[in-house]
């Protein structure tokens, strides 16, 4: 059985117009805990439905890695998601800024996710690194790598 599930474009067209019928019942069916959104164009805008399709279902990580999220959208998903089973998060390379990556950890620290990935964004060396690091609780993971926090 397959471990993992990518969403065709069908599906994500369907969850982007607020239908997620389609989607979590592939999910349910095949029993998905993870699922991968990378590389899949995803802006802002859909970050909301991504969040809210995932809701009473299975799935414990997902990865929206190599998108156009940006802090906002990044937010609206972990707030989407809060209430749910969901534990890991990839958000690599989506144009986080630092102060959105801050909100991001404080969403994610009041959620039941323990890993959080931001590598390859836009956190930048202002010392926001250090607040991000100090705000994460000690079960807490946190990727802050290649965001050039220490130069």
């Amino acid at each position: 059985m397959q471990t993992v599930y990518f969403p065709s474009k069908y599906i994500i067209q369907q969850i982007k117009e607020g239908d997620f019928t389609k989607f979590r019942e592939v999910v349910l069916k095949y029993k998905y805990k993870h699922v991968d959104f990378s590389f899949k164009g995803i802006n802002s805008a859909m970050a909301e439905s991504i969040g809210e399709a995932i809701q009473q279902t299975p799935i414990e990580s997902i990865s929206l890695a190599f998108n156009y999220l940006g802090s906002n959208g990044a937010q609206q998903f972990l707030n989407a998601i809060k209430k749910t089973g969901v534990t890991k998060v990839n958000l690599t390379r989506n144009f986080i800024c630092a102060p959105g990556a801050l909100e991001l950890l404080k969403h994610a620290t009041n959620s039941n996710i323990k890993h959080l990935i931001l590598a390859k964004n836009k956190i930048g060396p202002e010392g926001k690194g250090r607040q991000l690091q100090a705000i994460a609780r000690p079960s807490f993971t946190l990727d802050l790598s290649h965001n050039n926090l220490w130069q």
